[in-house]
């Protein structure tokens, strides 16, 4: 979910395996109700800007006509 989360924007990602850095990251959101509070919100105003039902379908409208030559 990459392109979901942005570092530190809208959450945190830890390399694949790193249980140390995991636990980090979740020590820090445990200790900041206003961290969680502020990350959640950026993610929700993420996903109403770019993954709205309409912004998908326009997307998938321009790959449509681009595949389809027009």
């Amino acid at each position: 979910m990459i392109e979901v989360v942005a570092e530190g924007d809208t959450g945190f990602l830890t390399p694949s395996g790193d249980v140390a850095a995991l636990a980090a990251a979740i020590a820090k959101l445990r200790a900041d109700p206003g961290l969680r509070a502020a990350l959640g919100e950026s993610a929700r105003q993420r996903v109403l800007r770019e993954f709205s039902e309409e912004r998908m379908l326009d997307e998938y409208e321009s790959i449509f006509r681009s595949a389809a030559g027009g």
